[in-house]
């Protein structure tokens, strides 16, 4: 304890405040780092080394450069049951990692800060780095307050984020809690609580993606805050979910996501209470999402889109549901400018002012983006409701949706509300009739629609 390694001389001079390793293989078992500091690794420096770390703690130690706990770089690196609690540095507040391969099992973060980079875990450049079973809680940076990763491909599994932040630092203001570059895969994470920025000015309140990519299965994000994207925000990014939940996230543009020029797949998810200025569920900008099976429940928006607001995009919905959202524009989904593939879909008990379950209209002022087109096969509109027009659907501005063998029934004011635009329906059920080949105005005898059986009774 209360080493201290701060020579201006040379890096040895200058590195570990509490133990230096350099070209060796050392192993530290049942040891307390507390009070130290250095310019490198204020707990711990290790370089060129094989380093295996079990059983320790690293508390209140402080590095002005790289990692206050423990700084790795070129080197390897296992750290199982440490605890990493109020230490400080430049970069890297726990712990960083350089060109380095490492291992995290069932270790925390607490409490950790850095005036750069990774309040709790910053790694720049690191060779697939593995973390399990990890907490990261109430740590703080300028970028990435819980994790930080630049070229680097993490693998998350079991971890849990909860209250982790950043603040005003160098640079664009208002990162990330959690920011990756690189490829990442994320299992039975849990990221809560997180906050971008006060001000609702940042973006990815849970993990923000920049030309990168990213794997999720069985995460959580819950209550995350940010400007763009509650839970996620990406751009130019690949990014695949599976049986993930998004509930509670709160962000201006994408209470859950916010999809910028990038590519998705999103399998099994489900958005519970988010809520947005923007896409209360989730936003798709300039990008190609394909859905399947995702639930969008009780979501909220100020202005556009409920549940869904693509813009300038031709996402794919398949065997989704959409109900109890509510926005000034399409309780359950807006298109702006965007044509969207919707298979098998229900909207229920959406609302507002215009186009309860769904509101199509262009982007005026903008040659290139002048059609808003959805195609839907086999969808039920059912007690949808909009205070002004379009209780099942809105069309504005020569939009041109096609329906095919759809049900569109019990919405209010009316099924279909088509200003300046021709909304063609073939072979389906319309209450109230809407002309087209094979086009019927008969009850469709669900199954039970008062408790969400949309399924159809034999004789129907």
């Amino acid at each position: 304890t209360g080493g201290n390694a701060n020579s201006h001389w040379y890096y040895g001079h200058n590195s570990g405040g509490g133990m230096y390793n350099d070209t060796g293989n050392p192993k530290v078992i049942n040891c307390t780092f507390k009070g130290n500091s250095a310019k490198h690794g204020g707990g711990l420096d290790n370089g060129n080394s094989h380093l295996e770390v079990v059983n320790c703690s690293f508390t209140k130690n402080y590095a002005d450069s790289w990692g206050g706990g423990i700084s790795n770089s070129v080197s390897s690196i296992i750290v199982i049951n440490c605890t990493f609690s109020e230490n400080k540095s430049g970069s890297g507040g726990g712990m960083s990692n350089f060109d380095s391969n490492m291992i995290l099992y069932n270790c925390i973060f607490q409490n950790n800060s850095s005036l750069r980079e990774g309040g709790g875990l910053c790694n720049s450049r690191s060779a697939n780095p593995a973390v399990m079973n990890c907490t990261f809680i109430g740590n703080s940076s300028a970028w990435g307050g819980g994790i930080f990763c630049y070229e680097t491909s993490l693998t998350l599994t079991n971890c849990t984020l909860s209250g982790n932040s950043t603040n005003e630092g160098p640079g664009p203001p208002s990162p990330p809690p959690t920011i990756l570059s690189g490829s990442s895969m994320f299992t039975d994470y849990a990221l809560s609580n997180n906050i971008a920025s006060a001000g609702l000015t940042g973006s990815g309140g849970g993990i923000e993606c920049s030309k990168s990519s990213l794997v999720a299965i069985r995460c959580t994000f819950s209550n995350n805050l940010a400007g763009d994207g509650g839970g996620i925000h990406t751009f130019a990014t690949s990014l695949e979910l599976a049986n993930c939940i998004f509930s509670g996230n709160l962000a201006e543009y994408g209470g859950g996501i916010l999809n910028g020029q990038s590519i998705g797949r999103l399998t099994n998810c489900t958005f519970i209470g988010n809520r947005a200025t923007h896409a209360g569920g989730m936003a798709n900008a300039f990008s190609s999402t394909v859905l399947n099976n995702c639930k969008f429940n009780e979501n909220l928006s100020t202005y556009d889109g409920g549940a869904v607001y693509n813009v300038v995009c031709s996402p794919t919905f398949m065997n989704c549901r959409f109900k109890g959202n509510a926005a000034c524009k399409g309780g359950g989904m807006v298109n702006a400018s965007s044509s969207p593939i919707l298979k098998n879909c229900t909207f229920s008990n959406n609302s507002a002012e215009n186009g309860g379950g769904m509101c199509n209209y262009i982007i005026r002022g903008h040659a290139v983006f002048d059609q808003s087109n959805p195609t839907l096969t086999n969808c039920i509109f059912i007690m949808n409701f909009a205070s002004e027009n379009g209780g099942g659907m809105c069309n504005n501005d020569k939009s041109h949706p096609m329906l095919t063998n759809c049900i569109l029934w019990d919405d209010s004011p009316e099924e279909i509300y088509d200003d300046d635009s021709t909304t063609i329906v073939t072979y389906s059920n319309v209450q109230g009739g809407w002309g087209g080949e094979g086009n019927i105005d008969a009850d469709p005898c669900f199954v039970d629609s008062a408790n969400g059986d949309y399924h159809l009774l034999p004789d129907s």
